[in-house]
């Protein structure tokens, strides 16, 4: 069990798809915090001319600092919103793709033959989440510890009004009284999130034929699912959910907190449920 985890974690990051996909998260960081800093000297220069000419400023209102300007908490910015939007994608490019080539190339039957189903699928499924995890949480945490270096770390109020967390927002509150546990707190979900994501590539299986095709499953499952919501919302005329948008912390679109712990709960079942009905119990292909 170890030494094929250890092969298929190997597999999973030392592999130009990984790479591929990291530059490209990093890439959407880079662009988020090029954006801040040009915002916040904007600022900071409007309001160096607005005490120049006898104008007071409310201090508490500048409108840059850490979280601010956090790719998470962005969502107006180019980099922010890009990131975010394919981010089905980057976590499903690194490893998402593995399953449906080592099934359809006769690699997976000698793995199991010298591993075990269970082995196999344990050691699988792991690698395709940690590494689908990984691709999307290093650019998001590397963002943030930048943006720290370049930003004022201000105490964010409620007040303020310039962060789309409400009080149905997941840890909304945290954010207010400790911010940097909001952080943690978020990137965390940020990895798990990424991890399942990359794991609904089980979902199709080999049906694809194409390898490469599989990566756009958890874009196309997430697109399909928001828009049956969409169609609900409009006929029972009540405010739901959209499952692309639960990923991120700072969003205008309604996302509480229970649809989060909602969202990773059923999507993780069901993608391990679909994969462990593959791989060990040999069905749905």
């Amino acid at each position: 069990m170890r030494k094929c985890l250890h092969e298929e974690l190997t597999r999973a990051v030392y592999n130009p798809m990984f790479v591929s996909a990291l530059l490209i998260g990093i890439l959407l960081s880079i662009v988020n915090i090029l954006e801040s800093v040009s915002r916040a000297e904007e600022i900071k220069q409007l309001t160096l001319d607005s005490l120049a000419a006898g104008i007071q400023i409310n201090k508490s209102c500048i409108g840059f600092s850490v979280f601010i300007s956090w790719i998470a908490l962005h969502p107006t910015g180019f980099g922010s919103s890009l990131f975010y939007f394919i981010f089905p994608i980057l976590a499903a490019l690194p490893y998402g793709w593995s399953y449906c080539q080592d099934r359809t190339s006769g690699f997976f039957s000698q793995v199991i033959t010298r591993t075990g189903r269970h082995a196999c699928f344990l050691s699988k499924f792991m690698a395709v989440f940690i590494s689908g995890g990984l691709v999307v949480l290093i650019p998001v945490l590397l963002d943030l510890i930048i943006n720290s270096t370049l930003l004022p770390d201000r105490v964010v109020r409620v007040s303020d009004m310039l962060l789309p967390v409400f009080n149905y927002s997941f840890a909304g509150a945290v954010l207010y009284t400790h911010r940097w546990l909001y952080a943690i707190i978020w990137c965390f979900l940020t990895f798990l999130w990424g991890g399942i994501f990359a794991c609904m590539c089980f979902i199709p299986g080999t049906h694809l034929r194409i390898s490469s095709l599989t990566i756009l499953t958890p874009f196309i499952l997430t697109l399909g699912i928001d828009t049956i919501l969409g169609i609900i919302r409009e006929l029972i005329g009540k405010n739901l959910f959209e499952l692309h948008y639960l990923v991120r912390p700072g969003t205008t679109v309604y996302s509480p907190y229970w649809a989060v712990l909602v969202g990773l709960a059923v999507t993780f079942t069901i993608s391990a449920t679909v994969a462990f009905k593959r791989i060990v119990c040999n069905e749905l292909e």
